[in-house]
């Protein structure tokens, strides 16, 4: 049997207080939840449910065992949603070369605005009047002004 459901089977009940609003919980019948909680207790060799025709209560073992079922599945949770959350989201680092006076008065605020829409990802920005060689100095892009003979040689553009 599928240990993760039959784990879930058993945090729902005891949540939930009985094996029907589990049941109602998990959208299936009361007799799979029944089966999955009884197969985990075979399974581990130790009673984790006290039944009754009216009640269940959790055995010494079963609570022990319950408060971890529950770290479990929430850290499983977690490790799916951040899976979510990555492939929706940008993230990484950036590292940005632009002249100081135009940095300070023209990508501040768009800076802002798109680190706030992408908090996951982090900005090298280096605002400095000096020629940068991206390669070498590892740069992801750069902003210049003026005249750029090198790259005009490279691109055959002609003044």
């Amino acid at each position: 049997m599928d240990k993760f459901a039959n784990l879930q089977a058993l945090v729902n009940v005891v949540d939930s207080g009985s094996f029907s609003k589990a049941a109602e919980r998990l959208g299936i019948a009361k007799s799979v939840v029944s089966r999955r909680v009884s197969a985990l207790e075979e399974e581990l060799g130790v009673q984790l449910l006290q039944r009754t025709t009216r009640s269940q209560s959790l055995t010494g073992p079963g609570r022990i065992f319950h408060q971890r079922a529950v770290h479990i599945l929430a850290d499983l949770e977690e490790a799916e949603q951040s899976l979510i959350d990555t492939s929706a989201s940008l993230r990484g680092s950036l590292k940005l070369a632009a002249p100081l006076s135009f940095g300070l008065h023209h990508l501040s605020r768009t800076l802002n605005e798109f680190m706030a829409e992408h908090p996951a990802i982090e900005f090298d920005l280096d605002l400095n009047d000096r020629e940068v060689n991206l390669v070498e100095e590892g740069f992801d892009m750069a902003v210049s002004i003026g005249d750029l003979p090198e790259w005009d040689r490279q691109l055959g553009i002609r003044a």
